[in-house]
C-alpha cells in the first residue's frame, strides 16, 4: 500500500479536516524541493506559505474555499490552474502555476477523516497562455488532463480499497483457522495426555489383585499415546519452522529398508492392521533422501490411511522405479476423496471428516508430507483409486549410488 503512494506520479497530500499535513508521497516532496519530515504535522499554508514579494498572491484562499467545499459536499473539487510561488533552497521565490483537486476520505461511519490534495505543476500551460496561444485551447487542455487524472485517480483509490478489502479477508481467514487450530490442538493434545496420566496413576497405585493382562494393556495405552503424542508434536515443529532447507541433507539411502521399518512401528501400535508391500520386483532401491523424514512422511500417510479404513481392510505400499525418481504409494479401501477435497489435502489445517473417525485431527499431516517431500527434491499427489478408496503417493529422486538391479 505504502509503495503505491509513493511512486504514485501524482503529487498527494492527506490532510485533516483542520488541514493539517499527515502525510505526502515522494512526487510532491521531490516536486516542492521539501522532505516529508519538514511538512507533516504543519498547517497546509505554514508549510507552503505565500509568496511574501507578491502582494497579489492569495492562493491560500482560494484552496481553502476548495477544500472546505470537499469537506462539506464530499464531493470533488477542483481548481484547473492556480498561481502558488514555490520558495527554493536559496530563499528566492519563483512563479508556479498548479493544478489541484480535492476529495475526500471517509471513515467506517461515512464521515469525513480526513482530504486528500492532488496537484500538478501547470507552469507549461501558463506559459503558453502569456506568450499569446489560444485561451480557450489551454483551458481544453488542462481540462482533459484532469479528467484524465480524475480517472486514474478513482482507478488507483478502486485498487486500494479491493486490496484493503482483501487483506481484511485473508486476515479474518487467519483468525479464524488460528482459533480453531488452538482448539484442535488442544484437543489432540488432552487425549493422549489424559490417557498417559490415567493409566500412570492406575500402575502406580494398583495392588497385586491386578491381572497382567490389565497390567500390561496399561502400559499398551502409555506407549501407544506416547507415540502419537510425539507424532504430533513432530509435525507441529516442522511446521512451525519458516524453512526446512540445510536442516538434513538428502544423501543415498535404500529405500526399501526405510519403508520396512515405517511399516513395522506401524505393526506395533496396530496390530490387527493387514499392510502389504508390493515393491514390482524392485529391491534394494537406492534414493537420495533423508531417511527420518521417509519414515515420518510414511507414518503420517499410514496413520491417515488407518483413520479412513474399515476395520481389518488392508492397507498398501506400493514402490515402482521411473526414469530418475522413486514412487511410493500408499493406498487404503476408505472412501477416496473428491476432485476438490484431492486438490485441498495438502493445505495446513484442511480435514475431511468422516464418520468412522472419533478424532478429527489436526488437518497438518500431509501439510507435513509435502514439505518433506519438496525439501529432498520430490513431488506429491492424492488421489482416489477407481477400485475405491484413497492413494497418497510421493517421489523421490535415485542415487547414482548402489545397484538397483540386484
Amino acid at each position: 500500500m505504502r509503495l503505491i503512494f509513493d511512486q504514485s506520479p501524482v503529487q498527494i497530500l492527506i490532510l485533516t479536516l483542520e488541514l493539517t499535513i499527515v502525510d505526502a508521497n515522494a512526487a510532491l516532496c521531490v516536486n516542492t524541493l521539501t522532505t516529508r519530515e519538514q511538512i507533516i504535522g504543519k498547517g497546509l499554508f505554514e508549510a507552503f506559505p505565500l509568496n511574501p514579494t507578491d502582494p497579489s498572491a492569495d492562493g491560500d484562499n482560494m484552496i481553502r474555499a476548495s477544500l472546505l467545499r470537499t469537506a462539506e459536499t464530499c464531493s470533488v473539487d477542483i481548481i484547473p490552474s492556480q498561481q502558488y510561488d514555490l520558495q527554493q533552497e536559496d530563499g528566492t521565490w519563483v512563479q508556479r502555476y498548479w493544478s489541484l483537486s480535492h476529495a475526500a476520505i471517509l471513515d467506517a461511519d461515512g464521515e469525513v477523516a480526513y482530504l486528500v490534495q492532488q496537484s500538478q505543476d501547470v507552469n507549461e500551460y501558463a506559459s503558453a497562455m502569456a506568450t499569446g496561444v489560444d485561451k480557450t485551447f489551454v483551458t481544453a487542455e488542462l481540462q482533459a488532463r484532469y479528467k484524465q487524472s480524475k480517472v486514474q485517480s478513482a482507478a488507483r483509490q478502486q485498487v486500494l480499497l479491493e486490496r484493503v478489502s482483501a487483506d481484511r479477508v485473508r486476515l479474518e481467514s487467519v483468525v479464524h483457522a488460528k482459533d480453531e487450530f488452538l482448539q484442535i490442538v488442544s484437543h489432540e493434545l488432552k487425549t493422549p495426555i489424559t490417557t498417559i496420566r490415567g493409566n500412570a496413576q492406575i500402575l502406580a497405585h494398583s495392588d497385586a489383585r491386578m491381572s497382567d493382562i490389565d497390567r500390561q494393556s496399561a502400559l499398551n495405552d502409555i506407549e501407544f499415546e506416547s507415540l502419537r503424542l510425539s507424532r504430533i508434536l513432530d509435525n507441529l515443529l516442522l511446521l512451525a519452522r519458516p524453512e526446512l532447507g540445510g536442516i538434513e541433507q538428502p544423501e543415498p539411502c535404500v529405500l526399501d529398508r526405510v519403508v520396512e521399518r515405517a511399516v513395522l512401528n506401524h505393526r506395533h501400535q496396530f496390530h490387527d492392521r493387514p499392510i502389504e508391500i508390493a515393491a514390482g520386483g524392485v529391491n534394494d532401491l537406492f534414493v537420495n533422501c533423508v531417511e527420518t523424514y521417509v519414515e515420518q512422511i510414511l507414518q503420517n500417510l499410514l496413520s491417515n490411511a488407518e483413520k479412513y479404513s474399515p476395520d481389518l481392510a488392508p492397507i498398501v505400499i506400493s514402490i515402482t522405479q521411473g526414469h530418475d525418481v522413486a514412487n511410493i504409494r500408499v493406498s487404503d479401501s476408505g472412501k477416496g476423496f473428491t476432485p476438490d477435497q484431492a486438490a485441498h489435502v495438502f493445505e495446513t489445517y484442511y480435514r475431511i471428516a468422516d464418520e468412522r473417525s472419533h478424532e478429527a485431527g489436526l488437518g497438518i499431516g500431509l501439510a507435513v508430507c509435502k514439505r518433506l517431500v519438496e525439501v529432498m527434491g520430490g513431488t506429491i499427489w492424492a488421489a482416489s483409486r477407481p477400485e475405491g478408496g484413497a492413494e497418497v503417493g510421493f517421489s523421490i529422486p535415485l542415487s547414482d549410488e548402489g545397484d538397483s538391479s540386484s
